[in-house]
């Protein structure tokens, strides 16, 4: 039994409680306003930084990776691939590329896209720092209306280049030249193969090559041209040599 002379005679006699607040019990919010930050950051990044979500059908993706790829366009990155998936009828391959804002230009129709890999070939090799950095997708932006579904290129395509001399070729068959094959003069490139061609009679093959203006001197009515076999080439003014 608890001695009666301790006990309060009234309420004023009771302690009183006293009331701390402890800082460390605020550390618990910053989570929440952490995690609200983050989602706010991610919609402005979606809504304000980022660029139209584009969809490019290639008949073969291998080399492209989700998170990884990138698209560039002369040499800059201007978009990553997000998503690589086959297409509803299993016929290709559906990559999905997030483009950046300042690129948004490049989604419009006429845009050719296609998938850059190391090549090792007769004449030349190419891509060699896909070999570090991995495939990647590049663009020839074209000029039409807003389009965001493509249709991926199976190989790079020859551009046509400015300031060149155009001339046609008719040969018997083909052997080892194909587009990009080079044309030389005394070793040094004067000029490229551009396209390949059945003749009007389908019984020759068209040759369209392109020599750089500084060299459209060295071709005269009398120059003759025969494929060198990819051993070496050489140009003079009786007649040129298409290096394969």
């Amino acid at each position: 039994m608890s001695d009666p002379r301790r006990q309060p005679r009234s309420f004023e006699d009771l302690p009183t409680a006293r009331i701390e607040r402890n800082w460390k019990t605020y550390l618990i919010w910053l989570v929440p306003v952490a995690a609200a930050a983050l989602a706010a950051w991610f919609i402005y990044a979606n809504l304000f930084t980022g660029g139209p979500t584009l969809h490019i059908t290639f008949d073969n993706a291998a080399g492209l990776q989700k998170g990884n790829s990138q698209l560039k366009y002369r040499g800059a990155d201007i978009g990553t691939v997000t998503k690589v998936e086959l297409t509803k009828d299993h016929r290709g391959v559906d990559v999905t590329v997030e483009l950046d804002r300042a690129a948004e230009s490049v989604a419009r129709s006429g845009s050719r896209f296609w998938i850059v890999k190391p090549e090792v070939g007769v004449q030349q090799i190419t891509g060699l720092r896909t070999i570090v950095s991995g495939d990647y997708i590049t663009v020839e932006p074209g000029s039409g209306e807003f389009q965001d579904h493509f249709k991926g290129l199976a190989d790079a395509p020859v551009l046509e280049p400015p300031d060149m001399l155009r001339i046609i070729l008719l040969a018997e068959k083909t052997e080892s030249l194909k587009a990009r094959s080079q044309v030389f003069y005394r070793g040094i490139q004067v000029g490229e193969v551009f396209k390949l061609d059945l003749g009007s009679n389908s019984q020759t093959i068209k040759i369209t090559v392109d020599i750089q203006k500084r060299y459209a001197p060295l071709v005269r009515m009398n120059s003759k041209f025969w494929n060198a076999g990819g051993i070496h080439a050489n140009i003079s003014l009786s007649g040129l040599n298409i290096g394969a």
